[in-house]
């Protein structure tokens, strides 16, 4: 029987942990799900209106993040999701630091609640939108609308679609992408009208309104490419030239006269045109179901 010392054991066991390490962290890394798999109906619902604490400065950074936060909480269902800034990274599309700036810059926001009266607009409540447990591995508390609570935020929230973010589509947008698609989303319209004499061959009649909320691809977002840039506070040739470029080669925004078609889901998955990939080739589109 071979003797083996204590130095010889000493770095098995140092092998053997350092092998366990590596294989656990590749299991704990988020990864796309297979596009088949990749549910289209999923929804979160996100607050329309935000305020800030003490007049701290809101981040892009936390735009980029708050999806795929909200995204996490609603699938784990509990109070606090337990998310790496590495994973956040990955789903997202940010660096590490850009993550863990998100994270900072969400718990000095909060979600506003508004009801109209007397035709004025009051707030009625508020609701934080992140509180961090710090710890050995770091706990979120996500403020979103639940579906619990969608009834009575009715009009002060939009359904996000996960779908964006687990095609990947959200991880490849830039920081300012990722802002003006929320901000286009939170103030575009419902315009029954438009959208009826804009579709051909709808699967519901032009009466049903209850159908059209449920199955419209799109919300109308009347504006001009300046005064949005106005808004989003970003330069205007930036905006027109390469952001509403790249949003419109993943099928998520569509200009039209003096309207923006804003898609509720991504219609390319793949490469985009070749000034945002090397193929140059139009992604493939998402089969909806």
């Amino acid at each position: 029987m071979a003797v083996i010392s204590f130095n010889e054991a000493s770095r098995r066991r140092q092998k053997t942990l350092a092998l366990f390490k590596q294989f656990y962290k590749q299991h704990k890394c988020y990864h796309l799900p297979d596009r088949k798999n990749i549910d289209m109906c999923e929804r979160v619902y996100l607050p329309k209106r935000y305020g800030v604490i003490d007049n701290a400065k809101p981040l892009r950074a936390a735009i980029a993040v708050y999806p795929a936060l909200c995204m996490q909480a609603a699938r784990e269902g509990g109070d606090w999701v337990h998310l790496s800034l590495e994973n956040l990274a990955r789903m997202t599309g940010v660096s590490v630091p850009t993550a863990r700036k998100g994270v900072v810059n969400l718990t000095q926001w909060v979600a506003v609640k508004i009801k109209k009266h007397r035709g004025k607009e009051q707030i009625v409540s508020t609701l934080p939108l992140l509180e961090i447990r710090h710890g050995r591995r770091n706990a979120y508390k996500v403020g979103y609308v639940k579906r619990e609570l969608v009834k009575e935020w009715r009009g002060n929230y939009i359904a996000f679609h996960t779908c964006i973010i687990e095609s990947g589509v959200w991880a490849k947008l830039t920081l300012l992408a990722k802002a003006v698609y929320f901000y286009m989303r939170i103030y575009a319209e419902q315009d029954f009208d438009m959208y009826f004499a804009t579709e051909r061959d709808l699967p519901f009649s032009a009466q049903d309104f209850t159908e059209y909320y449920k199955r419209r691809k799109w919300d109308s977002f009347y504006s001009t490419p300046a005064y949005l840039a106005k808004q989003i506070g970003c330069d205007y040739d930036l905006l027109r030239v390469d952001t509403l470029k790249q949003l419109s080669s993943y099928g998520l925004v569509e200009q039209m006269g003096g309207m923006f078609k804003v898609y509720l889901q991504p219609r390319m998955l793949n490469k985009p045109p070749s000034s945002y990939g090397s193929q140059g080739e139009w992604g493939r589109e998402i089969k909806r179901r």
